[in-house]
């Protein structure tokens, strides 16, 4: 529970800005430094996690597979002469990989 003086602080605060406190500007950089050092130190951990997902890993496997990639296996003269490939020189892998990470990340937000 906040004490009185604590109202008065955060009031002043409020009201006022950091011109009323008594620190210089030097100390509100450092402060503001430090509070950005922790979002950069939590936002980085967050994506170090985020690229160390089953899913994640999946999609880019999925996205960079030689395997899976007709596009880049089969040639247009190849194309040319048999007709029929054309269904698989489609991106149907670039759809699969942008609808894996669009689960993914509703599944994350919580909205599916």
């Amino acid at each position: 529970m906040m004490t009185y003086k604590q109202w008065l602080f955060a009031a002043a605060l409020l009201l006022s800005g950091p011109t009323l406190l008594p620190f210089t500007l030097e100390a509100i950089v450092l402060i503001e430094i430090i509070g950005m050092a922790g979002v950069v130190a939590l936002y980085s951990a967050y994506s170090q996690w985020l690229f160390k997902h089953p899913l994640t890993v999946r999609a880019c496997e999925v996205a960079t597979s030689l395997d899976i990639q007709p596009q880049r296996v089969i040639t247009k003269p190849d194309l040319r002469s048999l007709h029929y490939l054309f269904p698989h020189y489609l991106p149907i892998n670039t759809l699969l990989v942008s609808a894996i990470v669009t689960t993914f990340l509703f599944r994350l937000s919580g909205t599916l």
